[in-house]
Order: C-alpha cells, then structure tokens, then sequence
C-alpha cells in the first residue's frame, strides 16, 4: 500500500504568511501529518522577495507550525554539497541555536536543493539529527551513519501505485489551483498520509535500486524538454 509525506519548504522570514496560513490551518483542522522546512536565517536571494517578517514575528509563527514535523532547511539555505564535514557541522549548530529560540529540536534535515555530499551523514549524526528528506528512491533506506534517509522524488501530488512518496510544495509560490488540487488529493488519501518518523525500511527498499536508474532517466528527459 502506498504512503504519502507531505513537505512545505522554504519557511522563512521573507515567507508571505497569508499563503502559508491556508494551508497550515487545513492541516491543522484535518489532524492531517506535514514536515515544514524552515530556514532560520534565510540569505538565499531568489527566496528574498516581498516583505520581510520582524523576528518577533517569524518565530511567532514558528509557534503556529511547531506542532508538524519540522526540517531543517539549512541555516541560510546555503549549497551543502560542496563543504567539508565541519563546515556542514557549524552550520548545523548554528541553525539548531535558531530553532531553539522557538523551543524546536529539529529531527529532519532537508538539504537545500538536494546538496548532499559524504560528509552530510556524518555531520547529521554528530549534531544528533536522524532523519534526511531527500535521495531517489521508493522507499525509506538506513544509512552506514544510521541516518534515515526518506527519499523524495515528486514535486505535485499524485497517485502512485507503491512506496512511501514525499511531494514536496512551495506555499510562496503555489496558485490558489494548486491549493485545491492539494485538498482534494487530501479529501481522497487522508488514510494513507504519514508523519516521516512513520518511515520505516521494509524488505522492499531493495526495489530502490532498480528504481534509481529509470527515475534518473524520465527526470532527465523531463527537463531536457
């Protein structure tokens, strides 16, 4: 039977809450399970648009969404990819001092766009976070550190035949469309959304590996397109 996760990132102080708020408060209303990525001290230009909230006012919010699962989407929504385990380490601490401003420990971590590298695993168990949102694959996988890598491979809600499926949305940019496509989906597959410390390995995480090669190719095609 097919699992969903539902992942809103890119949380921030430059984050429009009146579009967040719909949805927040649907999920709230339907007891429905969502991970938040949420990026403490965002200096990420393209997602520098529009007003920016005080911090009194982001981490007021913070309040608003702390009772979902809550990512860590970064510090800065930096490029993890290309840094050194320390380097990823020291920024780790430092946007788990942020989160603790609002009485957060974040157990998630979301690599701004999908930058992981070696390292990552071993700074994640060191700073005590065990979960990763990311990576290709049907379904949930433990890494050599332990790290419980989750993949996400989908970006708009839809049925899939098999395997736990992140769909990861952008509320700053969704259309009002996209906001009822989401409920809808909600409304037809409540049952079978899942908190991502519901994840678990199964014997069929070896079905990850065949999975990977024609995922990579149908995604490549997409955007070559």
């Amino acid at each position: 039977m097919t699992k969903y996760i539902l992942r809103f990132d890119d949380f921030s102080r430059y984050s429009s809450w009146c579009k967040w708020r719909d949805i927040v408060n649907y999920l709230k209303w339907g007891r429905v399970p969502a991970l938040i990525g949420v990026i403490p001290d965002c200096k990420d230009e393209k997602l520098m648009k529009g007003s920016v909230m005080s911090d009194y006012e982001f981490w007021r919010h913070m309040s608003d969404i702390k009772s979902f699962d809550i990512g860590m989407h970064g510090y800065n929504h930096e490029n993890f990819g290309a840094m050194s385990k320390d380097e990823q380490l020291v920024l780790m601490m430092r946007s788990m001092a942020r989160f603790a401003e609002a009485m957060v420990v974040p157990n998630v971590f979301i690599a701004p766009n999908h930058s992981v590298n070696d390292h990552t695993f071993d700074a994640l168990k060191m700073a005590g976070i065990e979960y990763l949102s990311d990576g290709v694959g049907l379904y949930p996988w433990r890494d050599d550190s332990e790290v419980m890598i989750v993949p996400q491979i989908l970006w708009t809600p839809r049925e899939v035949p098999m395997g736990v499926i992140t769909f990861c949305m952008h509320p700053d940019t969704m259309s009002k469309e996209q906001v009822d496509s989401l409920m809808n989906f909600i409304e037809r597959h409540r049952k079978d959304i899942i908190s991502i410390y519901e994840a678990e390995p199964t014997p069929l995480s070896l079905l990850n590996m065949p999975f990977r090669p024609v995922y990579g190719y149908f995604y490549k095609k997409k955007f070559k397109s």
